[in-house]
């Protein structure tokens, strides 16, 4: 069973089996005990990288705003 679409913690189950004569037979509610670490690790992975590529951009724009003005003020001291 795929419990990656759970959070975390205490779930309940029951198993229900459908016999080829027509009798259904379930169980009463099971609990068990979800951890989905690789959702969360996938989850915190996209979280840093969309953080780390947005304080890229601004980063990079800030040093070319910088760079820009700089050579723009050394130009216009030389006339």
């Amino acid at each position: 069973m795929n419990t990656a679409e759970f959070g975390d913690g205490i779930q309940a189950i029951r198993f229900v089996v459908y016999e080829e004569a027509g009798d259904i037979v379930e169980t009463g509610p099971l609990s068990v005990r979800t951890v989905n670490m690789q959702k969360t690790n996938e989850e915190n992975y996209i979280a840093g990288r969309d953080f780390g590529l947005t304080i890229g951009v601004a980063a990079d724009l800030a040093i070319s705003l910088i760079l820009g003005y700089t050579i723009f003020l050394a130009l216009r001291k030389k006339n």
